[in-house]
């Protein structure tokens, strides 16, 4: 049976989840990630800057990029252009899944939007774009798993 209360505070068990994991992070030594505002956290994991969104929703076939405001766009654009990983982490509340997206996507499907298309992204393009974030050992959501992917990531040649 489903309570009402249950499905309204599913953004509070993403955010519980969250800080769950960073503890768990901050205990094994492993990272330091701090709630900054917002949906805003900032950290450092293996010597290098963390700046990353977390939203959930409640969409079951988009994410709308009006979800990241102008100003924390901006700043994580900022962020990554001095180094920082940048991502979103993404809770689409009704299929019980977290996803792991990289800020790039962002920035194509904004610049795709400005000139025109659409202003969210469809569901289904996030299991080419994104990655769902798994629960391990070390953490509740271990989405530094996917983080390491970035960092050994090796650029493409053009």
């Amino acid at each position: 049976m489903n309570h009402p209360t249950i499905h309204a505070n599913r953004g509070q068990a993403f955010e519980k989840a969250l800080n769950t994991t960073h503890s768990q992070y901050k205990e094994k030594r492993i990272a330091l990630i701090d709630k900054t505002s917002g949906t805003s956290h900032i950290g450092t994991y293996k010597g290098r800057a963390l700046y990353f969104e977390a939203i959930s929703t409640r969409e079951r076939t988009r994410f709308d990029l009006s979800n990241i405001d102008k100003t924390q766009y901006e700043r994580m654009e900022e962020a990554q252009s001095h180094g920082a990983i940048c991502f979103v982490l993404i809770d689409f509340a009704v299929f019980h899944e977290v996803m792991f997206v990289p800020f790039s996507t962002f920035q194509i499907n904004r610049l795709h939007a400005s000139t025109g298309g659409q202003g969210s992204i469809p569901k289904d393009d996030f299991e080419h774009y994104g990655y769902v974030v798994q629960k391990t050992k070390r953490a509740r959501l271990d989405y530094l798993l996917l983080v390491d992917m970035m960092i050994n990531a090796k650029p493409v040649a053009i």
